[in-house]
């Protein structure tokens, strides 16, 4: 009686090992309930008393609701520390040396960059939902509906910059420490990109080539067009003559700035 001959287990593809990758760090990540709490309630927070609370955010603007202009910022803004928090989780995995485990799979630097990206990306549609959700339940008002759906799209659009940011910064510096300074720089980012509060002058101008600047005329074109909300808004007579900033505009700012912070975290990646 002859034994039948088995064939060797076939290799798992590349494409097989990338996903399901995705699905262990997209899980793992919503395991850790309490990161997702502070990064979903930190937005949240600064909308209730910014944009729901503050007197006032009832005034329409073009295209709705100055509520809603601060519950489109404040949605950008927590999605991209969400995605900058999430890819600077990689410090801690290299120091662990996760890498080389995940290299003995056949997984290569770029499926183990992209894979973080999309992971960032998916986590970071979390701050946005939730800050629409709390805008619908409150004072938020937009013109069309479409409006609603544009924006929470266009918030995640501007967010590809600051999970390759998060990604470079936790790779290049390689300790715990890389996630929070990555996300005190996002803060300042938004500060300095017109994001937090209306700039004018100079400030303004310098503005235009920051990365939350792109991303915030992005987020907020389906609610203003091309009008940009800036300090000349609360002074009395001026709101007539407010600028304006083309798509076009935004949209290189974006992608000038998502290639910026690849680069540098394919370098840093290399690096390690």
């Amino acid at each position: 009686m002859t034994t039948p001959v088995t064939s060797p287990a076939t290799p798992r593809s590349r494409t097989s090992i990338f996903f399901s990758y995705i699905r262990h760090e997209l899980w793992r990540n919503l395991r850790m309930v309490d990161s997702l709490i502070f990064l979903i309630a930190l937005p949240l927070v600064i909308f209730a008393v910014f944009g729901v609370a503050s007197p006032g955010t009832d005034k329409h603007i073009p295209g709705g609701t100055i509520a809603a202009y601060v519950m489109v910022s404040l949605a950008l803004y927590g999605a991209a520390t969400a995605a900058t928090s999430m890819a600077g989780a990689a410090a801690v995995e290299h120091d662990s040396g996760w890498g080389r485990h995940l290299a003995l799979t056949g997984m290569r630097r770029g499926d183990y960059l992209a894979g973080k990206i999309i992971v960032s990306l998916l986590i970071a549609c979390l701050p946005i939902g939730a800050t629409f959700l709390l805008g619908i339940l409150t004072t938020a008002q937009f013109d069309t509906p479409g409006i609603w759906l544009a924006s929470a799209g266009l918030c995640l659009v501007g967010v590809f910059p600051f999970a390759f940011f998060g990604l470079a910064v936790a790779l290049a510096l390689r300790s715990e420490t890389a996630v929070s300074i990555a996300s005190g720089v996002v803060v300042l980012l938004a500060f300095l990109g017109n994001l937090f509060m209306p700039l004018s002058g100079a400030m303004m101008e310098m503005a235009r080539y920051t990365p939350f600047y792109g991303a915030g005329v992005l987020a907020h074109w389906p609610q203003n067009g091309e009008v940009i909300i800036t300090g000349a808004f609360a002074t009395p007579g001026m709101s007539e003559i407010l600028p304006t900033e083309s798509f076009a505009w935004a949209i290189g700012n974006v992608v000038v700035w998502t290639l910026i912070f690849a680069a540098l975290a394919f370098l840093a990646l290399r690096r390690s």
